[in-house]
């Protein structure tokens, strides 16, 4: 790349503008390139917040172009992942080190990701195109609902916000969030006046964590009928697991076994909003 400032766009979903911000960082260029998007995946939460929309429209390449020359440079987040696993007959496992652009979810909405996610990679041709990735996720979303899965799922974790330790209702899972979009589009955090909490940036070094009570309270919420559980705001997260639970980064899930969690800032990437004529 040239030493001089320049722009990118990455055709792809959240999971490419990860790897992209990712390669960036490892590179340690001294003028990092300013990121906008294209988006091409499923959910493209971070394109939605940086105005690129919720999918590609077959707009003219010309045009694409004409609008990431035009765009304005805004920072984002970005969050190191420490995994400490439980000493197991004696031994320590190295820690694991993961990156967070966009949320972090624990519990019943990171089972369906994690269903979605096992049906994919055994059967990928019936995944053929967004609209039908879409109906799988409703599929898993019905499925966790009747068997729930994730119930009181706050018993198998401990939850630190800057080192207090959190007293946790009866819930299925929550989320941390770093942009105020989560599964193709939905608004967890309302920037309404509010005495106890601050509005929800993607650049103010602070994650929002919310809290969800069930799969159908997951539902409800993607049809704008229901909010999420605001629990708080914190620069610095840590969860203690006591038992296996499943969980996601930016839409990549796992089972995650017995372990300490800290989440803590990384650093910010050069992005591109999208300028609304």
């Amino acid at each position: 790349l040239p030493e001089h400032t320049c722009r990118v766009l990455v055709c792809g979903g959240d999971g490419t503008v990860g790897w992209v911000l990712g390669a960036i960082d490892r590179y340690k260029l001294p003028t990092p390139p300013h990121v906008g998007i294209l988006p091409l995946g499923t959910g493209n939460d971070l394109a939605r917040v940086l105005g690129w929309g919720k999918g590609y429209r077959d707009e003219e390449v010309s045009d694409l172009l004409r609008e990431v020359e035009h765009s304005q440079l805004c920072m984002l987040d970005r969050w190191e992942v420490k995994i400490e696993h439980r000493r197991y007959l004696g031994l320590k496992r190295g820690a694991k080190v993961l990156t967070m652009n966009n949320y972090m979810g624990v519990g019943c909405d990171a089972n369906v990701t994690l269903n979605f996610h096992r049906q994919r990679q055994s059967r990928p041709e019936l995944f053929p195109s967004r609209i039908i990735n879409k109906f799988w996720y409703i599929a898993f979303g019905a499925r966790e609902f009747i068997e729930q899965s994730c119930q009181n799922v706050q018993r198998k974790f401990e939850l630190y916000f800057d080192g207090v330790l959190q007293k946790l209702p009866q819930l299925e899972g929550i989320i941390l969030l770093n942009i105020n979009s989560w599964s193709s589009g939905c608004i967890m955090w309302n920037n309404a006046s509010d005495d106890q909490f601050h509005p929800s940036r993607m650049n103010d070094q602070q994650l929002e964590v919310v809290g969800l009570y069930s799969a159908f309270h997951v539902g409800k919420i993607q049809v704008n009928l229901a909010e999420p559980l605001r629990l708080g705001q914190a620069s610095e997260i840590k969860i203690v697991l006591r038992e296996s639970i499943p969980m996601h980064i930016d839409g990549e899930p796992w089972q995650q076994g017995c372990a300490t969690i800290t989440i803590s800032h990384l650093g910010q990437a050069h992005m591109l909003r999208k300028v609304e004529e």
